[in-house]
């Protein structure tokens, strides 16, 4: 068990079919999304989510996922750990908009000439 907590598996795969394949592999879920990938070897290594490594030898046929040229185990420390995005602020006035735009409105009489007519001028 220690042995599998220092360790993470990684799809090798030549740069050239880098994009495609880290598309498909996020798309899947299949991605790490705690680390960033690295160059080991010459080729790019796309550190893979738990169970991930089956699901792969499946597709292992099916393009993209036959320009994978290895799956292997790495040490965990040789891929970088991927910072938490920033929380998000919110706007300022967000919620005073929200209350704005949710009030009923109502039509506003006009009064043209500051109310001649009604004063009989």
């Amino acid at each position: 068990r220690l042995r599998e907590m220092s360790d993470v598996a990684v799809a090798l795969v030549p740069a050239a079919s880098a994009k495609a394949l880290k598309d498909a592999l996020k798309v899947r879920g299949w991605l790490s999304t705690a680390r960033r990938p690295a160059m080991v070897g010459g080729r790019i290594a796309f550190p893979l989510a738990d169970g991930a490594e089956d699901a792969i030898a499946l597709a292992a046929s099916t393009p993209p996922f036959c320009d994978i040229e290895a799956v292997e185990r790495i040490a965990t420390d040789a891929l970088a750990v991927k910072k938490a995005p920033p929380p998000q602020k919110q706007k300022p006035h967000s919620a005073h908009k929200a209350r704005v735009a949710a009030a009923p409105t109502r039509a506003q009489e006009r009064s043209f000439g500051g109310g001649a007519a009604i004063r009989g001028s």
